[in-house]
């Protein structure tokens, strides 16, 4: 009996290729490290290279002075209030830097606030030589806000020789729990008065 003999090929073994598996291990170990990457820079602070405490002192005039003299003041008094917020400086150095501050808000127009800084510059440290200057610029500052009564318990206070007894305090009337003082009427007056003459000042000249 003949053997058939088998002529077809014999099917080619598929070779086991490893480069699917690779690539993907690749991929994963790639969003693995962007993932640590970008936790680690969300955490990271980035330095502050612009801000006053990076100065010394003789810088932060520099560029205060430098606005101020482009009519920037108020920004000017920025600049020495981030220097002071987070600079360690002697009271004496501490007041006059106040009262710089003081000055520019005054020539920006903000009168409360330069009052406010004055006050902070004498609560701060006694200086010989500002005392005159913080007077006369917080009598400007009042004069300029039009609050004459508040200008002149302060100046009451400022020449009074008895410290104990502030100008404008004393209890003039109680309302329930609230109490009033000169001052606290005054200020009511004042208001009243101003609120009388709004509607009449736009026709009043600067004379009067």
């Amino acid at each position: 009996m003949e053997e058939k003999l088998d002529f077809s090929l014999p099917e080619k073994k598929q070779k086991y290729s490893l480069v699917p598996k690779l690539t993907v291990i690749l991929l994963l170990v790639l969003v693995i490290l962007t993932i640590v990457n970008l936790l680690r820079h969300s955490y990271e602070k980035p330095p502050s290279v612009n801000s006053a405490s990076s100065f010394s002192q003789d810088k932060i005039k520099e560029l205060a002075s430098k606005l101020a003299s482009r009519n920037l003041y108020t920004r000017a008094a920025r600049v020495w209030q981030d220097y002071l917020s987070s600079a360690k400086v002697p009271d004496t150095e501490r007041a006059k830097a106040l009262f710089q501050v003081g000055t520019l808000f005054e020539k920006a127009g903000l009168y409360e606030e330069a009052i406010e800084y004055y006050y902070r510059s004498e609560i701060t440290a006694k200086l010989s030589e500002l005392e005159q200057q913080i007077n006369t610029h917080i009598k400007d500052c009042f004069e300029k806000l039009g609050k004459f009564s508040a200008l002149r318990y302060e100046l009451m206070d400022r020449t009074s020789f008895k410290e104990s007894e502030k100008a404008g305090s004393r209890i003039v009337a109680e309302i329930g729990a609230e109490k009033i003082t000169e001052s606290d009427l005054d200020a009511i007056i004042e208001r009243t008065i101003d609120n009388q003459l709004a509607p009449m000042m736009a026709f009043m000249t600067t004379e009067q």
